[in-house]
């Protein structure tokens, strides 16, 4: 005979924590992009937001929850002809990140060929202070206006034990 133990896991995240603040957010409607500079990504649609602090299209670290982060993002073109680009980056209280954290804040992809459908996305993973605060931008050089399709979405969670 042995005693049976119940392991209740909400007492251990409260010990351990949980991979919060966490966030999700698309865009609600298409957005047209010029060519050639870097855009602000406007995400109108929350699919969650742990703590409320996903507001005017940036997450900002809350109060308590400075640490270690992990971004995923995604971006949707339709039309990019060959030898263009789309580039996607992380921006960082105001500045693009760039290779000074592990993970991959900018994307930059190539088209292949007349009107290629560019569906792509990366992780960035760094670490923030309270009231640092993470946007989107992103840029396309096929030189005319182009459309960012709602498919286009930014998610992340602070990541626990590390």
């Amino acid at each position: 005979g042995g005693t049976n133990r119940r392991c209740d896991m909400s007492r251990v995240a409260t010990y351990i924590g949980d991979n919060t603040p966490a966030f999700m957010v698309v865009m609600g409607s298409d957005d047209t992009l010029g060519s050639g500079s870097f855009t602000k990504a406007t995400f109108d649609t929350e699919v969650f937001d742990t703590d409320s602090a996903f507001a005017s299209d940036k997450f900002t670290v809350p109060s308590g929850g400075a640490g270690k982060y992990i971004f995923f993002g995604h971006v949707y073109f339709t039309s990019i002809d060959d030898g263009n680009r789309v580039e996607a980056r992380i921006y960082k209280n105001g500045s693009n990140v760039g290779g000074a954290s592990t993970g991959s804040a900018t994307l930059r992809w190539y088209a292949g060929g007349a009107n290629e459908e560019m569906d792509a996305g990366w992780t960035w993973i760094g670490t923030l202070a309270e009231s640092d605060y993470i946007e989107l931008y992103v840029m396309q050089t096929n030189g005319d206006s182009q459309t960012l399709y709602r498919e286009t979405w930014l998610a992340g969670y602070k990541l626990i034990g590390i």
